[in-house]
């Protein structure tokens, strides 16, 4: 049919569904015109599906066909429940605000839809109150659908109070405060690594054992904090060797220098307590003894004038070893805190005599009323001679801890005595080696002067103390 044939009011009808359908109107009621041009029956154009609507949606069609505001709404939702669209044409008086878009956060916040002026807004979500939920507040604040999924958990106190403690949770949106565990003790006094009276310090009363080890001297000191006990272990210098030249006639030689003595002992201490330590000198040579940090610990000198004797270790308080006596060389002298020096030997005639070896100074600590000692070693005769035979030689030196010196025969000096030695229990050098635990001595310590060498020196006195709790 052509346009020519149509009524002019007919194709303003077909004008207004044609410009309803471009706007994405809901549905619009036309009431068709009669052939004759008046008002007949109703035929629904319903764009949203055909579904009808009641007679106060519907728009009367004027003799002109116009199409008013109130006949065109928008029925078609969108999938996150707001209008479809955007700048449809809406009803203000009835029109109905959606909030249905967005989630959690963004849902609460969010610009619902609006009608203005017959144009509508869809809803639009808010923005994410933070980048990840990691507040415990019981809303999701980063929009993912997840309430507080982010919250992390933490651990209070210090030390062992962290290690133990209960830490932070997030029920139902409401945080439950970390509890800290309780102390594993009132002070920190085991050496373990661990803070275990939770004051953010570790091992702070805790004696840290140790051992420290002193050379000939003298030394004064105060114990580690928090340290109960100390172990003293001491050597005394060793006694020098004598002399051989006397012999020249036949392989003489003189004593041996005697080694020094040993002591352990075990005390208790606190921080307050004051420790004295002196650690003598072994015998220096022919007729020069150790010497001693105090002199009262030094040894006795050796004779140097033929057959004269050895003198007595210092102080005299205490009588270390005896001395030993020849027929016609120097006697050695009587230990006491150091050890005794050896006799000279003789030479009637022509022949020449050897000198004695000094006696090695006492190693001693002294804390309040107790005394550890260990004593020193004898120093050894000097070879002798006559015009009979070829020579004698000396008396070995008696060692530490109140060993007697070695007699000599006919012209060779005697030996000198070991000085005395005191602590819960002591030792005697043995031969040229005295007590050495686990090889803890430097070479040479506390030995007695090598017979093979002529007034050879003995070894200066050691000390080692040990801190425990």
């Amino acid at each position: 049919m052509s346009s020519a044939n149509v009524p002019g009011s007919a194709l303003r009808v077909l004008a207004a569904l044609l410009l309803c359908t471009s706007l994405g109107c809901g549905r619009v009621g036309v009431r068709l015109l009669s052939r004759d041009g008046s008002l007949g029956g109703r035929a629904d154009a319903g764009l949203d599906g055909g579904r009808s609507t009641d007679a106060s949606q519907d728009a009367a069609l004027s003799g002109d066909a116009n199409v008013g505001d109130a006949d065109v709404r928008d029925a078609t939702v969108g999938t996150d429940g707001g209008p479809q669209c955007s700048g449809c044409t809406c009803v203000e008086a009835t029109y109905v605000a959606d909030r249905s878009c967005g989630v959690g956060y963004c849902r609460t916040t969010n610009t619902p839809s609006r009608c203005v002026a017959g144009v509508e807004s869809r809803c639009v979500p808010g923005t994410r109150k933070s980048e990840d939920d990691s507040s415990c507040d019981g809303v999701d604040d980063d929009c993912d659908g997840a309430v507080d999924e982010n919250y992390a958990s933490a651990s209070c106190g210090e030390g062992h109070c962290r290690d133990t403690s209960v830490a932070s949770a997030c029920v139902n949106g409401a945080e439950q405060v970390c509890e800290p565990g309780a102390p594993r003790a009132a002070a920190d006094t085991t050496a373990d690594g661990a803070d275990d009276d939770c004051d953010g310090q570790v091992d702070e009363d805790a004696c840290v054992p140790r051992s420290d080890v002193y050379p000939r001297g003298a030394f004064m000191f105060s114990p580690p904090a928090h340290c109960t006990t100390m172990t003293v272990e001491l050597w005394g210098g060793g006694g020098a060797a004598g002399d051989a030249q006397a012999g020249y006639w036949k392989d003489v030689s003189g004593g041996q220098g005697g080694a020094g003595g040993y002591s352990r002992s075990v005390m208790s201490v606190s921080p307050s307590s004051v420790v004295r330590l002196y650690v003598g000198g072994g015998g220096r040579s022919c007729g020069l003894p150790g010497i001693g940090a105090l002199a009262a610990h030094g040894g006795g000198a050796g004779g140097t004038g033929t057959a004269a004797s050895g003198a007595n270790g210092q102080d005299g308080s205490l009588i270390g070893g005896a001395g030993g006596n020849s027929s016609n060389g120097g006697d050695g002298g009587r230990g006491s805190l150091g050890g005794g020096g050896g006799g000279a030997g003789d030479a009637p005639g022509f022949a020449p005599h050897g000198s004695a070896g000094g006696g090695g100074a006492a190693s001693v600590l002294m804390l309040d009323a107790m005394t550890v000692i260990a004593g020193g070693g004898g120093g050894g005769g000097g070879a002798g001679s006559d015009i009979a035979t070829a020579g004698f030689s000396g008396g070995r030196g008696g060692t530490g801890c109140g060993e007697a010196g070695q007699l000599a025969s006919t012209q060779g000096g005697g030996g000198g005595g070991g000085g005395v030695c005191r602590g819960q229990s002591s030792q005697r050098g043995i031969g040229r080696t005295p007590h050495d635990p686990g090889a803890a001595l430097p070479s040479g310590t506390a030995q007695g002067g090598d017979p093979a060498q002529d007034c050879a020196p003995g070894g200066d006195g050691y000390a080692i103390i040990s801190y425990s709790e």
